[in-house]
């Protein structure tokens, strides 16, 4: 389990996120892709290059529905921490959350791990474990709304099997529980993951959202040299220096080169 892997976790803090007034179509299209509910597909692949912004979008996602309570628990890779570059982490840390959210959920786990202790060690007992903890809310009426579980950084996770391994499991978790849940995954085009995509079980059941069309980026990327330049500015450790250089500090023509 990594708790230090969650959206609010202190070991991110600060987490990136976006600037507010930029990616808003991206993140539209994510909106609208959760708000589609049984009529959409379950999973949404959110693929770019490094350095596109992909983990500010997840963080900023993650903090919206935790907001709406849709936010049923997050994962965020990184290839260099130990409890967060390993597979084995995912679903363990996936079901604690979704574990904390409620009291009936808590009790449930009690229950599952006072019958089965070594649950979550068996290579498909934790996945067992977070469709166990689902079934009750997904026996009842069916949701507006569904939660949310977002994973992201899936190529940072340590081997490329082992993140097959994960896309696998979630598409098992689809097409077998039926819960009411949708997946964020968020990665790198790598190729291994492109093929995974491609095999019919998860293909029907994906919809890919890729970083590398315009989606505003010129404008976003204006927007968010304005606001840094202004942050700067007004520094009061930029003070001395910067009260004698007149605004508009850089000019327009330099942020539009």
């Amino acid at each position: 389990m990594s708790l230090g892997a969650t959206y609010d976790s202190q070991e991110r803090s600060p987490p990136p996120r976006c600037l507010s007034g930029t990616r808003l179509e991206i993140l539209e299209k994510i909106h609208a892709w959760v708000k589609a509910g049984s009529a959409g597909r379950r999973i949404l692949w959110l693929h770019g290059p490094a350095g596109a912004g992909k983990s500010a979008i997840a963080q900023t996602v993650a903090e919206t529905y935790a907001g709406r309570n849709q936010l049923a628990a997050s994962f965020f890779f990184a290839r260099t921490a130990a409890y967060r570059n390993d597979a084995k982490h995912l679903f363990p840390t996936v079901a604690v959350q979704i574990a904390l959210s409620a009291l009936e959920k808590r009790q449930r786990l009690d229950e599952i791990l006072s019958s089965d202790p070594y649950i979550a060690e068996r290579a498909l007992g934790s996945v067992e474990l977070l469709a166990s903890l689902l079934e009750d809310r997904s026996a009842q009426a069916p949701q507006a709304s569904p939660l949310l579980i977002i994973v992201d950084g899936l190529d940072e996770c340590q081997k490329n099997d082992d993140q097959c391994w994960i896309l696998a499991q979630i598409s098992r978790i689809v097409h077998t529980h039926h819960l009411p849940l949708r997946f964020l995954i968020v990665s790198r085009p790598e190729s291994h993951l492109g093929e995974a995509f491609e095999e019919r079980d998860l293909a029907n059941i994906t919809s890919p959202l890729s970083l590398y069309g315009d989606y505003r980026a010129s404008s976003d990327v204006s927007m968010y040299l304005r606001s840094e330049f202004s942050r700067i500015y007004g520094a009061k450790r930029h003070r001395a220096v910067m009260q004698f250089i007149p605004r508009p500090w850089p000019s327009e023509d330099i942020i539009e080169l």
